[in-house]
C-alpha cells in the first residue's frame, strides 16, 4: 500500500479546510512539510490531488475521491481507538470539548477542578472547531463531546440537555433598544448585527467574528449587535457593560446540550464531565431545565 494513515489525515484536513495553512495548524506542521508530504502523495498516486484557484486549494476529482474515503477510514481507524480507549476503562486518556457557536467557557475552571479530583489521569484538551457543525467533528473522532444550544438525530449519538437558556439581544447600555423590555424582529431593521463566524452563510451588513470574547468588545463600543444566550453575557449584564433585551414579548428559548457518541455517553470519565458541566451551568441565573 503507498499511502500511509498521515497522507490520508493530509488529503483530508486540506479538502475541509481549502488550504495549506489552516491544514498545517490543525495538524501541527508547516506550511513547507504539509507541501512535501502532497508532492510526495501526488506522485505515489500519478495524478494531482489539488488545484489552486486563487487562495484555495481546490480538490481534483481524484482528490475528491481520495478525501471522501480518507474521512471514512480515519472515522473507523478513530472508533477503534476509542474501542480500545474503552476496553482499558477510561482510566488513562484524553476528553477533547469544544463549544458551538458564541463560545463561553465560564464553566471551564470549576469544573477542570472538580474533574481532576474525579479523574486525575485523564488530560482534557479544548481543540479548535475543524467543521462549521460541531457534530461533524464528533462523528470524524475529531471532538469527544460538544457542548451548544443544538440536538442531534442521528442515531449513532446522544445528547444530554444541560439548561434552558433564553436568547436574547446583547447591546451596549446606550443602544435604542436598550431600554425596552423586549424587541420585536422588525426593530433590528438596519441594525448591524455581529454574527458567529461558523455559521453557514452572512448577510450584507453583518460582521463575521470567530471569537465570542471580540464580539462582546465590539458590542460595548457600539459598533453592533448580537442574539446570543443570556448565560453567556450573565457578568457583562451584571456589571453593567452591556443589556440583555428580550426578543418578542414571550422571549426565545433554546435548550444547551452535549452531543457525545453513544459508545462514550456511558463512560463515567465522559458522564462525571457532562454531569459537572450541566451543575456549573444551572447555577447561572437564567438556568432552568
Amino acid at each position: 500500500m503507498d499511502l500511509e494513515v498521515r497522507h490520508l489525515q493530509l488529503v483530508s484536513t486540506v479538502a475541509a479546510v481549502g488550504g495549506l495553512t489552516k491544514a498545517g495548524r490543525r495538524l501541527n506542521l508547516s506550511q513547507s512539510a504539509l507541501s512535501h508530504q502532497l508532492r510526495d502523495v501526488e506522485t505515489r498516486l500519478g495524478t494531482p490531488l489539488f488545484l489552486r484557484v486563487g487562495k484555495r486549494m481546490v480538490p481534483t476529482a481524484a482528490g475528491e475521491r481520495l478525501a471522501k474515503s480518507a474521512q471514512e477510514i480515519l472515522e473507523a481507524l478513530a472508533s477503534a481507538e476509542r474501542a480500545i480507549q474503552l476496553f482499558a476503562g477510561g482510566e488513562r486518556g484524553r476528553l477533547r470539548v469544544t463549544v458551538a457557536g458564541y463560545a463561553s467557557y465560564r464553566w471551564l475552571p470549576f469544573v477542570l477542578q472538580r474533574y481532576r479530583q474525579l479523574h486525575p489521569r485523564i488530560e482534557v484538551q479544548i481543540p479548535e472547531p475543524g467543521a462549521a457543525d460541531p457534530v461533524t467533528d464528533v462523528l470524524g473522532g475529531a471532538v469527544d463531546v460538544a457542548i451548544g444550544a443544538r440536538s442531534a438525530d442521528d442515531k449513532r449519538l446522544h445528547c444530554e440537555p444541560l439548561v434552558r437558556d433564553e436568547v436574547v439581544l446583547a447591546v451596549p447600555p446606550g443602544h435604542r433598544l436598550a431600554a425596552g423590555e423586549f424587541a420585536e424582529i422588525a426593530d433590528l431593521a438596519g441594525e448591524p448585527i455581529l454574527v458567529d463566524a461558523s455559521g453557514v452563510g452572512s448577510v450584507p451588513g453583518n460582521i463575521l467574528i470567530a471569537e465570542t470574547s471580540a464580539t462582546l468588545e465590539l458590542i460595548q463600543a457600539g459598533l453592533g449587535i448580537a442574539v446570543v444566550g443570556r448565560w453567556v453575557i450573565e457578568p457583562q449584564v451584571r456589571a453593567g457593560t452591556l443589556r440583555a433585551v428580550r426578543i418578542t414579548r414571550r422571549g426565545v428559548w433554546c435548550r444547551w446540550s452535549a452531543v457525545m457518541l453513544k459508545e462514550l455517553a456511558a463512560q463515567p470519565h465522559v458522564r462525571d464531565f457532562v454531569a459537572l458541566v450541566g451543575r456549573e451551568m444551572r447555577g447561572k441565573p437564567s438556568a432552568d431545565i
